[in-house]
């Protein structure tokens, strides 16, 4: 069953003592040098702090929004497991969001996935341990917008997401189109899950979802 209601009022709203602020995610690697560079490419990040076994790295006025941690012997992440699946970064517009995937190319670093969500589009990264990094930005003005949209047939029946080509995302904005009409979703009927990249369900369930749908077609 899916619900939504409206927007909650914040902890605070409520008389909750709660956090202030999200302040950082923290990652263990065995090799440090090149998620670290991956996350300053990635994020325009720079170092705070830095020893043999820890790194603190920043893009704001937060002193560590990134905490790199080296331990020997450790295997990449699994898609396969429960844990934290992504972690996500929003951007103040879609050119700014373009123009970071631009630089990110030059740079050969390539999204996983692009999809349009509905509530934003996003462009996934997978850093040399396999962990996601989504640079995002909101479609909807505010929640309001937001809330109407996620109670709407085109959510219904795709909630997943709309792939989208990037190079025809930079090619609109580079001949004038109006941001708000390359951020509007297209229905395209259900999702296709087997059209979702390996790099986003993990190898396993990319297999489970084609034999089943072989099996499905056969059944049908």
């Amino acid at each position: 069953m899916t619900t939504i209601a409206k927007m909650p009022k914040t902890a605070r709203e409520r008389g909750k003592i709660a956090p202030a602020k999200l302040a950082h995610v923290a990652l263990r690697t065995s090799q440090p040098e090149k998620v670290v560079k991956f996350y300053k490419t990635v994020l325009e990040a720079e170092v705070f702090y830095e020893n043999s076994n820890l790194t603190f790295l920043t893009y704001d006025d937060e002193h560590h929004r990134l905490a790199i941690f080296r331990v020997p012997g450790l295997g990449r992440a699994s898609r396969g497991k429960a844990g934290v699946d992504h972690v996500a970064f929003t951007y103040r517009n879609l050119k700014e969001l373009v123009s970071t995937y631009v630089r990110l190319k030059d740079a050969g670093i390539e999204p996983v996935w692009t999809t349009h969500h509905g509530g934003t589009l996003s462009f996934y990264y997978a850093d040399p341990d396999n962990n996601l990094a989504e640079l995002q930005v909101d479609v909807h003005k505010d929640v309001k917008s937001l809330e109407q949209y996620l109670v709407s047939e085109d959510f219904s029946i795709n909630p997943v997401g709309v792939d989208f080509d990037p190079e025809e995302i930079r090619a609109r904005l580079e001949r004038g189109d109006k941001q708000a009409d390359i951020l509007e979703r297209h229905a395209d009927g259900p999702r296709d899950m087997t059209t979702i990249p390996r790099e986003i369900v993990g190898s396993f369930h990319w297999m489970i979802i084609r034999i089943a749908a072989k099996l499905g077609r056969k059944l049908n």
